[in-house]
């Protein structure tokens, strides 16, 4: 599993990509996988409430990561994500984790 940073603009659009390795360090074929990741106040938080779920989508060996301006809107201060791949058969695997660090929005709209 890899630990990674985000930082997060509110208010903005937000996209990452991920590409997925095998151990050797060639990639991954993950065609078959879904992938699902969220950000939370905390990882085991007692409120299970999701700050925001990103839309994944997955393009082997390329996940890609997305929140809406509606989304990040909603985030303020401090949180944790991760990403997960779930295959066919429903096993599992959580690939990356880390802080969600917001940035507060200066311009809004008038």
């Amino acid at each position: 599993m890899t630990r990674q940073s985000l930082t997060i603009y509110q208010g903005d659009d937000f996209g990452a990509i991920v590409t997925v390795n095998n151990e050797d360090g060639t990639p991954a074929d993950i065609s078959t996988y879904t992938a699902q990741a969220q950000i939370r106040r905390g990882a085991a938080d007692v409120d299970p409430v999701v700050a925001a779920q990103f839309t994944a989508t997955v393009e082997s060996p390329v996940i890609n990561l997305t929140l809406t301006h509606d989304q990040t809107l909603l985030l303020t201060g401090t949180y944790v994500w991760d990403l997960q791949l779930v295959s066919a058969g429903g096993v599992i695997t959580t690939i990356m984790t880390g802080p969600v660090r917001t940035s507060a929005e200066v311009t809004r709209a008038a």
